[in-house]
């Protein structure tokens, strides 16, 4: 095994090939060896571990050495990332030690859509039974006239209608119920 420096990747009969430099102007390309399931496309001048096989013909990369390691991991907690052309990490998921799962930070919070959605429709409910109560005139017994409360309520409530949580659902996240 030696170290090397990425230059380019392509892919070439479904496998992702790095290209990599080492020594002066050698140039080598290999396969890339990744965990089932997982793919990445690795930055330039990034350091590959390049390993031959039993083909010479058949080298693979084995691993990457790269200095972002992420400061914030306890000890068990997980974590991918991607970054940008130039390395640096722009997203991260982290499966912390705790069983929480941290996706693209910690500024908001996922929530059980089916849950909320099921609590909203209740409140909902009970809104539009008010709302339905007020909207024909009630007469005050005694002097026929409308109800002062049933006009205050209307001008409180007037055109309002009640709101719509369809657009906060993420289809693509889904977790346990």
């Amino acid at each position: 095994m030696i170290l090397v420096r990425s230059l380019s990747t392509a892919i070439k009969e479904g496998f992702r090939i790095i290209k990599t430099k080492w020594a002066e102007n050698i140039t080598s390309t290999a396969k890339q060896s990744n965990p089932f399931g997982f793919d990445s496309n690795v930055p330039k001048e990034i350091v590959a571990v390049f390993a031959d096989t039993s083909s010479k013909e058949e080298p693979v990369i084995v691993g990457y050495l790269y200095a972002s390691a992420l400061s914030d991991l306890n000890t068990g907690d997980s974590a991918m990332y991607s970054t940008d052309s130039e390395g640096k990490i722009k997203s991260t998921v982290k499966l912390r030690n705790d069983g929480t799962a941290e996706i693209l930070g910690t500024g908001d919070y996922m929530v059980r859509f089916n849950e909320l959605e099921k609590e909203y429709n209740k409140t909902k409910a009970v809104l539009d039974s008010i709302i339905s109560v007020l909207t024909p005139p009630i007469n005050e017994p005694g002097n026929g006239a409308p109800s002062a409360f049933q006009a205050a309520m209307n001008v409180a409530v007037g055109a309002k209608t009640t709101g719509d949580i369809s657009g906060a659902k993420i289809e693509e996240l889904k977790t346990i119920s």
